[in-house]
């Protein structure tokens, strides 16, 4: 069964395109020979949506095999991203793996992917939703040497987030209840205190709810309300 969360359905402007030929020249003028760039919308966390972004240089056949062995769910590098506070380097993420683990990191290497360095991004309730991946068979960056890479990673996911969400989907449409619940949510009432307020009973609240997560795509309420909040439907 594959992975959907590797299969590439970016949307690609030629704005986009753009932006990832000028990164793409410029990690290759540091001796860096490949990249992917994932999930760089702002809302969406990278745990299998349809809607995951990806952008990437690397060897031919690659991505698919990622795709078939479950490669970006369970990667050690992608594992590390979701709890990780900084960038960090590819050997950090691979010194304590599980046998499978260690299978895809092996994979990799057989591309010619060894050493690299990932500059994670998490959203507002601290969900993995992308990042920047750069590498190859060497990396010629040291701690000490690697805050170029870091500006350099850092603008691309600015520059691409902006692109990104112009050409995604049209922004969902809440109900009436699904707004209301979400404003108390975002208040902090309960669901007791929710159903008093807009007079609907426990359960239609929680439908409310799941209702509104479902068009928002989000992880939870909280996800839901934050979601909510940017694009002014609360």
């Amino acid at each position: 069964m594959t992975d959907n969360v590797l299969r590439p359905t970016p949307p690609r402007t030629k704005e986009i395109a753009d932006i990832l030929a000028v990164f793409e020249k410029a990690i290759k003028q540091l001796d860096i020979p490949y990249y992917v760039v994932s999930s760089v919308h702002r809302d969406i966390p990278l745990y299998g949506d349809e809607s995951v972004h990806i952008y990437s240089n690397w060897p031919s056949g690659l991505l698919d095999h990622w795709a078939e062995k479950r490669g970006f769910s369970l990667d050690p590098i992608i594992q590390y991203a979701r709890t990780a506070k900084r960038p960090y380097f590819w050997s950090e993420a691979v010194e304590d793996t599980s046998k499978h683990s260690a299978f895809l990191y092996s994979i990799a290497q057989s591309y010619g992917l060894k050493e690299g360095y990932v500059v994670p991004l998490h959203n507002e309730i601290g969900d993995l939703r992308g990042g920047v991946s750069i590498g190859g068979p060497v990396f010629p960056f040291s701690p000490d040497t690697i805050e170029p890479v870091d500006k350099l990673c850092q603008k691309l996911l600015e520059d691409l987030d902006v692109l990104v969400h112009k050409v995604s989907v049209p922004e969902p449409q809440l109900s009436k209840q699904e707004r209301e619940v979400l404003q108390c949510a975002a208040r902090g009432e309960s669901i007791q205190d929710t159903s008093r307020i807009l007079r609907i009973s426990d359960s239609a609240v929680k439908d409310a709810q799941s209702r509104a997560r479902k068009k928002l795509k989000a992880r939870n309420t909280t996800h839901a309300c934050v979601i909510a909040t940017r694009i002014n439907a609360i």
